[in-house]
């Protein structure tokens, strides 16, 4: 019984995956945005991760917000997902020219600095706003741009994304295996190209560092990265403004060397995380709430958790 339950999960969920797919690739876009609102407002009413929202939020901003502007920040946060997601399952029906509509970059001096120094980049990013169509913006206008691509239960999902990708000009590099991973990484900043990585993952293998008061699992790929190659680090983010899209590049930010390496790791990941948090502060809504990033917990919690429940 359960082998069919898993199968029937695996199957049906891929099913409804490609009809949606089918809808919003022959529905106007306006029609599309009305199906985003009403699928979120589906997932809203069916409860879809919306406990680990509400977790999320409330462990970020219940010392500061009340209940109202908490749900109000969730409610939002889920249509922006599901726009998020028609978008970007619509990108095969996407032209250049439509690209060039709907995005705009902020701060592109900064990008065009880092990159005369002939180092590469490394895009300091985050799960904010429709952060994978980022690329192609970029792409289109002659920065080439690579991204990590995560394993999926799915292979067809993974394909999926891959063939997204390669449409829109974008080299997805595979996380597994580590060391092909950090091969290609090295690679690909080497030949001063961009290397958007989205550094608010939760990550056992990383550094426990602080984010919104609380200890978070943090990658260390791009402070490894950056030492390594000597790319410049860019703070990178996309947000919404209605159904168009802004990149945002910061200021560079400084690697603070100490001669340390498990210090400057600790530190300078720890200096990355407060800016991707000053970011989501500023765009509570566009986060990925519905994301496990508090999922690891520091080992001494964790004992601590196992005898309370003793």
């Amino acid at each position: 019984m359960k082998r069919v339950k898993r199968w029937l999960k695996h199957n049906v969920g891929w099913v409804v995956l490609r009809i949606v797919i089918a809808l919003i690739n022959i529905l106007p876009q306006r029609i599309m945005y009305g199906l985003a609102n009403g699928l979120a407002g589906l997932a809203w009413i069916l409860g879809v991760r919306r406990q680990i929202v509400f977790d999320n939020l409330n462990r970020a901003f219940g010392r500061e917000k009340d209940p109202h502007e908490i749900r109000a920040i969730a409610r939002e946060a889920y249509r922006n997902i599901a726009k998020s997601i028609c978008e970007l399952l619509r990108v095969f029906k996407f032209s250049q020219e439509e690209i060039n509509k709907i995005f705009t970059i902020q701060g592109r001096e900064y990008l065009d600095a880092a990159l005369a120094r002939g180092k590469g980049v490394i895009g300091l990013s985050a799960h904010l706003g429709n952060f994978p169509l980022m690329g192609a913006k970029l792409v289109q206008e002659g920065y080439p741009c690579a991204s990590f691509i995560y394993g999926a239960s799915d292979a067809r999902v993974v394909k999926l994304f891959f063939n997204i990708g390669r449409h829109l000009g974008i080299d997805l590099i595979p996380t597994s295996p580590s060391h092909a991973s950090v091969r290609k990484s090295l690679k690909w900043l080497r030949k001063n190209k961009v290397l958007c990585i989205q550094a608010d993952r939760d990550s056992p293998q990383g550094v426990f560092v602080d984010f919104f008061g609380y200890p978070a699992a943090t990658p260390i790929g791009p402070v490894v990265l950056a030492k390594r190659t000597g790319a410049a680090i860019l703070p990178m983010f996309v947000v919404r403004e209605m159904n168009r899209h802004r990149i945002i590049f910061g200021s560079p930010v400084e690697l603070e060397v100490t001669g340390n390496k498990e210090k400057d790791i600790l530190v300078n990941s720890a200096k990355f995380t407060k800016i991707i948090e000053s970011y989501i502060r500023r765009y509570p809504e566009q986060w990925l709430w519905t994301y496990k990033r508090w999922k690891t917990v520091p080992q001494r919690t964790q004992k601590e958790i196992q005898r309370r429940q003793r």
